[in-house]
């Protein structure tokens, strides 16, 4: 969530999409950028660990939909495409935006309006709002667990 509050305070975009066609179904991902037909995938080095196939996979049937791809993957994970972004693992959401920034711009050559300016900040631009956002997804996950705890007893 910090990554795309961070990229949308440079890129008008849904913070809310997280599905995409292709392979003749909607599917989730993390992150979509459909004015540039960006999808932005976060791989997280526990939950990916085991997954390097089905990471691969879903790239390539998002590439022949017609989406560029990147995906940012944490260390240990290994790079499994040319357009992998590697980061440490719990890097700053900062630092992860500066780079995915950069892969935007390489990827689709777009030029993005204030881009030098926000990869000479020091913090992030939208901190406030993601934490607004993680708190909210927090307790609506925890409001359906208690409902789901209440229903079995």
């Amino acid at each position: 969530m910090r990554l795309a509050h961070e990229l949308s305070a440079l890129i008008d975009f849904d913070l809310e999409a997280h599905k995409v066609r292709f392979a003749g179904r909607l599917r989730d991902v993390d992150i979509v950028l459909d004015a540039l037909k960006v999808v932005v995938e976060f791989d997280g080095s526990y939950w990916h660990r085991k997954k390097v196939d089905k990471d691969r996979e879903k790239t390539a049937l998002m590439e022949e939909a017609g989406w560029q791809v990147i995906r940012v993957r944490e260390r240990p994970l290994d790079s499994i495409h040319v357009n992998d972004v590697m980061v440490d693992t719990l890097a700053p959401a900062k630092t992860v935006a500066d780079l995915v920034l950069n892969k935007i711009v390489e990827v689709t050559g777009t030029k993005i309006p204030r881009l030098d300016e926000y990869l000479a900040s020091e913090g992030p631009w939208r901190e406030a709002e993601a934490l607004k956002a993680i708190r909210a997804y927090q307790a609506e996950r925890a409001a359906k667990k208690a409902a789901r705890t209440k229903k079995k007893s």
